[in-house]
C-alpha cells in the first residue's frame, strides 16, 4: 500500500493493427511526493510504520485482440 500524497504522472500509449489483428502497449510511470508517517499504527504489537516513503510505480501494460 501506497501511503496518500500528491503525484506526476507520465503516460503513452499505442496500437499496431492490420486486419483481424491488434496490439495495444501502454507505459505509465507515477512519481509520488515523499510522505511522512508517524503516527502509533502497529505499536500495540512492537512494530512501527513510522518513516519517510518515497515511491515510484511503473506500470507496463499490453493488450492483443483477434478478431474472427
Amino acid at each position: 500500500s501506497v501511503p496518500d500524497s500528491s503525484s506526476n504522472g507520465l503516460h503513452i500509449g499505442g496500437t499496431w493493427a492490420r486486419k483481424s489483428l491488434s496490439l495495444d502497449l501502454s507505459y505509465s510511470l507515477l512519481n509520488f511526493n515523499k510522505a511522512r508517517i508517524n503516527n502509533t499504527v502497529g505499536n500495540s504489537v512492537g512494530v512501527t510504520v513510522n518513516g519517510t516513503y518515497d515511491v515510484t510505480v511503473q506500470i507496463i501494460s499490453m493488450n492483443l485482440n483477434y478478431r474472427i
